[in-house]
């Protein structure tokens, strides 16, 4: 068992500051008010801030072979609110297409665990088996859509990404990020790679704010995973193609998948794809931060 250093977490900017800043809300469940009202006792930290502290485990425990060939799934089944956590986690016993695997889970300094996933590197020469097809999500809606403007397939138009050093998100110091890497120069951490949906409006040029009226939602995010081929670089060029994947919904939680490929321009190569799990609540009412 090993354990990885103790890492203050923040909640998002609130709703009503980026309201105040002239901006819209894109979701208000990191908003104290908007979480209590939806039965938690403050706002949660958000999915990205919490997969950050879990990425170091990769490298530190599957090292570059995961790079060339690799799988990462993170699920957020326990809220956490602003504190300190770290990552703890272990080598277990890899399934048939895994030379290693490691599972991991969040805790913070109380004793309460809130992420858990698992990461594998590829046996050499052995196909990738992605999260979503060791574990197929379910696919059935109870009661009423809750979101019918999501269709399954749907897609959006293909846009191109260049990560440069100014855009790392990535806090671990790691020279491979950086500098230089075993591949050559300076590669994307898995945490930069699973970004590109919460951040890719920074780096991607044909982003469009949505203009109007748009739902808000105490949107949450529910996980991610990723499979990686082969490393992605700084400074190069990807074609990134967006699709809705899935969605399902039970009684009171409604949740949807996007899938994310990377292609390099260069090549022609896939060369990574990544799918973002989201979930929100039926029932329960958004509350001022979405209607001010």
């Amino acid at each position: 068992m090993y354990t990885g250093p103790w890492v203050m977490v923040h909640k998002p900017v609130s709703s009503h500051d980026r309201i105040a800043q002239g901006l819209k809300p894109r979701t208000v469940i990191h908003d104290d008010d908007s979480a209590r009202a939806a039965g938690f006792k403050a706002g949660i930290v958000g999915g990205l801030t919490l997969a950050s502290v879990t990425t170091g485990a990769i490298p530190a425990s599957l090292g570059q072979r995961w790079f060339e060939g690799g799988v990462y799934s993170v699920r957020h089944k326990n809220v956490s609110y602003e504190g300190e956590v770290r990552v703890v986690w272990e080598h277990v016993a890899p399934d048939a297409a895994d030379g290693q695997k490691i599972a991991f889970h969040l805790e913070n300094r109380e004793g309460g665990t809130s992420t858990f996933g698992w990461a594998a590197a590829a046996k050499p020469g052995q196909a990738i088996v992605a999260p979503w097809e060791r574990n197929p999500q379910p696919s059935t809606i109870v009661g009423m859509d809750a979101a019918p403007e999501t269709i399954i397939g749907a897609t959006r138009k293909p846009f191109e990404i260049v990560v440069r050093h100014e855009h790392i998100i990535e806090r671990d110091p790691h020279w491979w990020y950086r500098i230089a890497s075993p591949f050559g120069g300076p590669i994307l951490s898995p945490l930069d790679i699973a970004s590109v949906f919460y951040h890719g409006r920074r780096i991607n040029p044909a982003f469009v704010e949505p203009e109007g009226d748009a739902p808000v939602r105490a949107v949450m995010d529910a996980g991610t995973d990723l499979v990686i081929r082969e490393p992605l670089f700084l400074d190069r060029t990807y074609i990134i193609d967006t699709r809705l994947a899935d969605k399902w919904q039970t009684a009171k939680t409604a949740f949807m998948s996007l899938e994310y490929t990377f292609t390099d321009r260069t090549t022609g190569r896939l060369v990574a794809i990544s799918r973002n799990y989201s979930a929100f609540m039926v029932k329960k009412p958004v509350p001022l931060a979405a209607t001010a």
